[in-house]
């Protein structure tokens, strides 16, 4: 299959990196058994279940990612001397042992992600489907109804493995000999109701207050990274989420205590972003040097790298670059932290306009749903995939936080959209670990609060960057906001209102290398690869594959696709990855010969 990087079978891939991997079952037997400690599993008896890990220590409260408990720092696989208080920011499952039970939660943006249902819970969806053995027609073909953004992810509670299910962001499982997942950190909807039934909105002040929170919430997460003795990269761009975490830094009086990161390729060099971000820098006495010692180099091969990618994503996750392919990945002696912007989304309106929500007050009900679906492009020449996808659609909807289709949108996106998006996807060896430090409970009762049309403009970013740093607030981006914020009751006057302010482009930073104390690991030379021709052989092999098979899955081989496919790849802009479409029309038909190949179906 496309020629070396790729067998027609797929073997299980531990995580690497900061993450480790678990399976845990109430229904163990001498064949699971066989099969996981063949796959390199420790085993561990509990009462009425089966532990099963992988590259995870032994304690009580193990962690696999990245999280800020009660103040603190901490990168796994590692055990935590005590279970958090509150809830926890990052990129993490905990997994806590107690005498009767054993308990599994994540991050509140499920950014780290874990399954559950059929006696198992597990943060890796691959390990479920050998578990298990057995695919569910309708949670694949909800995995693929759209060649849109909506199922570039999971984006139904039910998953294509049988009665396995996506765990949502504060949920938590119980483990004893059953499997049983219940609310724990309560996501907040919308706005409550008052005595007539009708939305009870935040006031301004209730709102502001709420944003002051969430400003404190945001600066000690940032403090936590900055304190804890690691190099710290702070990723920033032109954009409105990176001014969120600059902000923080900026609040701190930290600037020197980060090294700044923008992507940087040389058609990208005259670009807004790139010119606003340096200005940035540059005018707040930053630098972006000396990144983290480098004392080596992981070396790998596309081919393990592809192999990689199908486990460690196995059907969840269509996004599909080139970067995913790299085969050198530096090595520090000292990990670092890579704070990343992409928290910002989660307060603002982001599926509205893609579902075509008009009104955002609209109630919710399985009709609405079922109208705006039907209103995207499915394959028009197999109805039958979103006939039997819309169930589960509606079950999700159904179970979603909110009353309003809008806020139901809202939950959709940060549950599915966001968490795997910006969360976990292939760990990594690297110099650093990413986390989110813009998360915060209170801001998103902040957004949720607002009446729909005040949230739609996007103000609670533009008010919590103000509530950190009122200047930068006001400062060019890339994307110009398209509102007046000072005409809404919660619009607080400022010194800067009716001002866009703008610092000259500092091009010159990207250049200031601070010397390396030690003498330079040369990088090795990477295997060059035609990403272009990866993804043409990926989608046409596994689509005359899938179309060769016995299977119900195979009616999702039609004609119409293979054109649309073969449109995009014709289209895709050499090595780049283009609009994500063809890579992941690729990953999409990947995925499906990817279940025939692990489960029965």
């Amino acid at each position: 299959m496309y020629d070396a990087y790729g067998p027609d079978s797929l073997d299980f891939v531990p995580y690497d990196g900061a993450c480790g991997d678990f399976l845990i079952t109430t229904k163990d037997s001498e064949e699971l058994r066989a099969k996981f400690t063949a796959l390199g599993a420790e085993v561990m008896v509990r009462n009425g279940h089966t532990v099963y890990t992988w590259n995870l220590p032994r304690g009580q409260h193990i962690l696999s990612g990245t999280g800020i408990f009660d103040g603190k720092f901490a990168i796994g696989p590692a055990v935590l001397d005590r279970f958090p208080e509150q809830p926890g920011v990052g990129m993490f499952n905990l997994l806590s042992f107690w005498p009767e039970k054993t308990t599994v939660r994540s991050d509140i943006c499920a950014h780290h992600s874990l399954y559950y249902g059929a006696g198992i819970v597990t943060n890796r969806l691959h390990l479920a489907a050998i578990a298990v053995g057995r695919l569910d027609l309708r949670g694949a073909f909800a995995n693929a109804a759209f060649n849109s953004v909506i199922c570039h992810q999971l984006s139904t509670i039910a998953t294509p493995v049988e009665g396995v299910n996506v765990l949502l962001g504060g949920e938590e499982v119980e483990v004893t000999n059953t499997v049983t997942a219940h609310q724990r950190d309560a996501v907040f909807p919308g706005p409550p109701t008052d005595a007539n039934g009708n939305p009870d909105y935040l006031t301004p002040d209730e709102y502001h207050a709420l944003v002051e929170k969430g400003a404190e919430e945001i600066i000690a997460n940032v403090q936590a990274i900055l304190d804890s003795g690691r190099p710290v990269l702070c990723d920033i761009s032109g954009g409105r989420d990176s001014r969120i975490v600059l902000s923080a830094v900026v609040a701190l009086g930290r600037i020197k205590d980060v090294v700044f990161n923008t992507k940087v390729t040389p058609n990208k060099l005259g670009d807004v972003d790139l010119a606003i971000a340096t200005g940035l820098v540059k005018e707040f006495g930053g630098s972006y040097h000396p990144n983290p010692e480098v004392i080596g180099w992981d070396i790998t091969t596309p081919r393990d790298r592809l192999l990689k990618r199908r486990s460690h994503l196995f059907g969840a996750y269509h996004f599909f670059a080139k970067t995913q392919l790299n085969t050198v990945q530096e090595l520090a002696e000292i990990k670092g932290v890579r704070m990343l912007g992409g928290a910002g989304e989660i307060y603002r309106d982001v599926f509205q306009t893609f579902l075509q929500v008009t009104d955002r007050r609209e109630p919710y009900d399985p009709d609405t749903l079922n109208r705006h679906l039907r209103a995207r492009d499915p394959w028009d020449d197999t109805p039958e995939i979103l006939t039997a996808a819309m169930p589960y659609y509606a079950d999700t909807f159904d179970r979603l936080p909110g009353e309003t289709f809008s806020q139901k949108v809202d939950s959709h996106y940060f549950f599915f959209r966001n968490s795997y998006h910006y969360g976990i996807k292939m760990p990594k060896i690297g110099i650093a670990e990413d986390i989110n430090p813009g998360v915060s409970i209170s801001l998103l009762k902040a957004a949720r609060g607002l009446p729909p049309e005040v949230k739609a403009t996007g103000r609670v970013v533009f008010d919590i960057t103000r509530a950190l740093c009122e200047k930068l607030a006001y400062v060019q981006y890339d994307k110009p906001w398209d509102v007046d914020f000072t005409q809404s009751d919660y619009h607080r006057p400022s010194q800067y209102d009716g001002q866009v302010l703008e610092f000259p482009p500092a091009l010159e930073v990207l250049d200031q290398h601070v010397p390396s104390k030690r003498p330079p690991v040369r990088r090795p030379d990477p295997v060059r690869i035609d990403f272009k021709d990866i993804c043409w052989k990926m989608f046409s092999e596994n689509f005359d594959r899938l179309r060769a098979q016995e299977s119900d899955l195979s009616i999702y081989a039609s004609d119409k696709l293979y054109n649309q496919g073969k449109t995009a790849w014709e289209k895709m802009d050499g090595n780049k990855a283009g609009i994500n479409r063809p890579g992941a029309l690729a990953s999409r038909m990947q995925a499906f010969n990817d279940f025939l190949t692990v489960m029965k179906g």
